[in-house]
């Protein structure tokens, strides 16, 4: 039984990672790619977490989540998901960031983010940014498959 509940669990918070309660960024401007200044933002909080979860820092990893994602789910919930399913992330050699697109009216962005592990495999994210006071939190990230199929 518990078995059946924290695979409901990882089940419930997979969707959110990958995106499916995030509305994309709505791209209001004809030139809406992100400038430099909000790059080095979004990149700095990505890494940030990234750097935290490849040294088990759930609490500091999970601080990089928007307001709005903790509201919706526990740390705990957060480190079952990453520990099951993104688990990739606690063991990357390489992070590239690519294809940033920015929302001024909303302050959202998304990013896509090429992560290769230790053992040479690439995995591509497509993570979803809102700013906030705090700077950059990120709300969601979708797995859109390994590096090798989005080459």
């Amino acid at each position: 039984m518990e078995t059946m509940r924290r695979l409901a669990w990882i089940a419930a918070i997979s969707a959110v990672l990958s995106g499916c309660a995030l509305p994309a960024p709505r791209l209001s401007e004809p030139d809406n790619s992100c400038g430099a200044v909000v790059e080095e933002g979004i990149a700095q909080t990505i890494t940030a977490q990234i750097d935290a979860l490849e040294k088990g820092d759930f609490d500091a990893a999970y601080a990089m989540a928007s307001q709005q994602f903790q509201s919706q789910f526990s740390e705990e919930a957060f480190q079952g998901v990453i520990s099951g399913g993104f688990a990739f992330l606690m063991e990357p050699v390489s992070v590239v960031f690519s294809d940033c697109i920015f929302d001024s009216e909303t302050t959202s962005a998304q990013t896509r983010v090429t992560v290769t592990t230790v053992s040479g495999e690439g995995w591509t994210l497509m993570y979803q940014l809102a700013k906030s006071e705090e700077g950059w939190r990120i709300e969601g990230a979708a797995l859109t498959g390994s590096a090798a199929a989005n080459t």
